[in-house]
This record gives structure tokens, sequence and C-alpha cells, in this order.
């Protein structure tokens, strides 16, 4: 977590707040229950890939099935030992760290471990306030990659508008103030409701 946090931020001479500074943590166990995998069922995965939308997640599950994407390849996380969890980084700590932690793009398929019970524990640090800034800490000699003037509320607005991620990007990098969009109130609640997952 502390280096997931030193990641974030810029030179200590800024005197750059870290992420923990307005951040809130929750918890939750996800349980996996066993699937019956016929011909004509349909084929949906037990978690779609998503990118979560807080800073960072921890995971530790209790069977392998979690697969990150890297090099549009998917890649499989093997069990890991007790007391270890995979982290993750999320949209507003991609913002956040300027680009060095990325949003990890995951997701568990259906047919891995698809019989047995996947109990997953998963803690999310997510911005506290809606107006959380995620200024970009840029370090010295660093390109800044993500422009000022963004908070949380203005990350998730567009992650609801827009279905390309590419076009997330390229907002983050090029948008002005004026460009914010409001959207209804009905569309934020939903969202709200999914957990902010983006």
């Amino acid at each position: 977590m502390s280096a997931a946090a030193s990641s974030s931020d810029a030179d200590d001479e800024g005197g750059s707040s870290t992420i923990y500074d307005d951040a809130t943590f929750n918890y939750r166990m996800i349980d996996y229950y066993p699937q019956t995998i016929s011909a004509d069922a349909p084929s949906r995965p037990r978690l779609a890939e998503h990118r979560d939308f807080g800073f960072i997640t921890l995971v530790q599950a209790s069977l392998p099935g979690l697969q990150v994407r890297i090099d549009n390849k998917w890649h499989d996380i093997p069990s890991l030992p007790d007391g270890t969890a995979v982290v993750m980084g999320g949209w507003c700590g991609k913002v956040r760290s300027n680009g060095r932690i990325p949003a990890a793009l995951h997701r568990v398929p259906k047919n891995f471990h698809a019989q047995e019970s996947r109990v997953s524990a998963v803690l999310f640090c997510n911005p506290k306030h809606t107006d959380t800034s995620l200024e970009p800490a840029v370090r010295t000699g660093e390109k800044q990659n993500f422009i000022n003037g963004i908070t949380a509320t203005d990350l998730q607005k567009k992650l609801v508008e827009s279905k390309l991620e590419k076009s997330v990007d390229q907002w983050l990098k090029h948008r002005s103030k004026q460009s914010i969009t409001t959207i209804s109130s009905t569309v934020w609640r939903k969202f709200r409701n999914k957990g902010g997952r983006g």
C-alpha cells in the first residue's frame, strides 16, 4: 500500500499530498458460486472485464481465476501465499500518478474453476469526496500526461457517458473545464449503485 501511495506522489520537495489524505476504504467479500456449464448455457463471464474506478484495489482469493490484460493478452494470476494480495491500480490512481500506476483491465472468466466456489476478499481505496482532486503528481523530469483540474466527480461522469476507454484517455489529456457535460441524476444513481466501478 505504501509503495502504491509513493508511486502516485510527486517529488517530496513539493509537499504534495498522498492518495490517503482524501481516501476511503471499502471492503467486500465476493462469493463466486459454482456454475453448471452446458452447451445451451449463455456464455457470460463470472466477472466481466473492467477497470476499477478508485486509486488502488487489493484482491485475495481462495482459488485462481483472476486474469489481468497486459500487452493485449490475458494473463492468469496464480494463487498467492496467505497474507499476500494482488494490488491493481484504478482510474483515479492512473490520473493521480501521472500514468505511473496503470488502471488494470481485469476479469474472472466463466470456465475458470467454474464448478468450485471461489471466495474473493477485495479492498477498494477510493476518493472519499466527490470534489477530491485528481491532480496529476508530476515528478522532476517527467512529462505531464494528464491535465489539471479533474475531480473524482468529473472522471465518474465521463466514465458513465463514454463507452470507449480510448475516448476517456483522450479527454483526460485534452479536456477543458468548459467541456464537462452534465448527466442525468438517474444515470448517476445507477452508476453509484453499481459501486462506482469503471
